[in-house]
């Protein structure tokens, strides 16, 4: 019987041959030591991450889970959870995603292109070749939070601070996150609110408060729930694809020098370099009823991942999964989920990632790495916390 332990580094650095050998065992495979399931086959991911009925992200729905902690200790924080486009029953999932998507969509990430590729070029700016740097810590793990400051009008003066402030934020993505985590990531939350209020009009939260279509509108509780979802999703998520595609990429140097000589492949390549080396373990849902799956019955409340890692190198679905090509066919891959919560900072996302290995790959042809990187141990998560690298 195979074994998981997600606070292993030797896991973090390579989890696709356990990963493996538990697809061989069950495609939908019993975690004892959680009481959940582990969805490892493409299929079935697949299935169950289209069935917003049947699995919710709601973690009110977890068995196991107690909402008044939140609600009287915490309220920011039950206030977030209860009224985040995340956790919303699908009919207001569908009217707060009709109302966003045009702020995010593809069209909208692109107009966001010149912010980005500035943010970036500042945080490389006194790199040189041959120098040794800290890629993680000096450009992937700094620059997804600095764009989302620009892009919310923050003061570049206040970048340490919004740093801060983001990852206590950012750390409630982390399911086993105890009462320390939730108590910094309140106080913090307050300070958020305090300054996307101060902002008034101006910036990403303004453009989300002045949202409307048929009178319908966001209101000021939904409009902080949404930006703090699109900064915990989003900032280590993106901060790790840009490492881990880095490091992909200095692995193979031919999959490198085509992408400078046909830079038009680099759209084809964020979803390739993301399906070779994933962010993360898994995705979480909780079953609204019990269900059958993968011949397993599941509880009503039962905790579910979909190891979209895994399912992204499914063999029945991706020859050869273990090799990076970025001519591969790309229309089974889901790194950004799939069905009704589609992640909504996905092409946000995308040219951010390409912004930032672009660059690397353009100036820097020579760049390897020096060291083994550290790996961040997390729950849901996977990237490097240092990566050291010569320029």
């Amino acid at each position: 019987m195979t074994t998981l332990d997600h606070f292993d580094p030797t896991f973090t650095a390579d989890p696709y041959t356990t990963w493996a050998a538990m697809r061989a065992e069950d495609p939908v495979w019993y975690w004892a030591d959680l009481d959940s399931y582990m969805v490892v086959d493409h299929r079935i991911a697949r299935e169950v991450l289209r069935d917003s009925d049947a699995f919710t992200l709601n973690r009110y729905a977890w068995e196991y889970f107690d909402p008044e902690a939140d609600e009287v200790e915490r309220p920011l924080l039950g206030v977030t959870f209860e009224d985040g486009i995340f956790q919303a029953a699908p009919a207001d999932h569908a009217r707060l995603r009709k109302l966003v998507v045009p702020t995010f969509s593809p069209a909208a990430a692109e107009r966001h292109r010149p912010l980005i590729q500035e943010v970036v070029d500042e945080l490389v700016a006194d790199w040189r070749s041959g120098d040794t740097v800290d890629l993680a810590a000096d450009l992937a793990i700094v620059a997804p939070v600095r764009i989302i400051s620009r892009l919310l009008g923050v003061d570049p003066s206040r970048d340490d601070w919004f740093l801060t402030m983001a990852a206590d934020i950012a750390a409630l993505a982390d399911p086993t996150a105890g009462p320390d985590v939730m108590d910094r990531a309140e106080v913090q939350l307050g300070h958020f609110k305090e300054l996307l209020e101060s902002a008034g009009s101006d910036g990403l939260y303004g453009e989300l408060l002045g949202l409307q279509e048929d009178g319908d509108r966001l209101s000021p509780t939904e409009t902080f729930s949404l930006v703090v979802a699109l900064m915990t999703a989003g900032m280590e998520t993106t901060a790790s694809a840009m490492s881990l595609g880095a490091l992909a990429l200095m692995a193979h140097p031919d999959q490198a020098d085509l992408l400078r000589s046909e830079p038009e492949r680099w759209p084809a390549a964020v979803v390739e370099l993301l399906r070779y080396s994933y962010i993360g373990y898994g995705l979480t849902r909780f079953a609204t009823r019990q269900v059958e799956l993968g011949g397993h019955t599941i509880r009503k409340g039962q905790l579910i991942w979909i190891n979209v890692g895994a399912a992204l190198h499914d063999p029945e679905v991706f020859p050869d999964p273990g090799r990076l090509d970025i001519g591969r066919p790309n229309s089974e891959a889901f790194p950004f989920g799939f069905g009704a919560h589609y992640c909504l900072g996905a092409a946000l996302a995308k040219v951010e990632i390409e912004c930032a290995l672009r660059t690397l790959v353009d100036r820097f042809e020579g760049m390897h790495q020096v060291g083994d990187p550290s790996w961040r141990i997390h729950m849901l998560l996977r990237g490097p916390s240092s990566l050291p690298v010569r320029l």
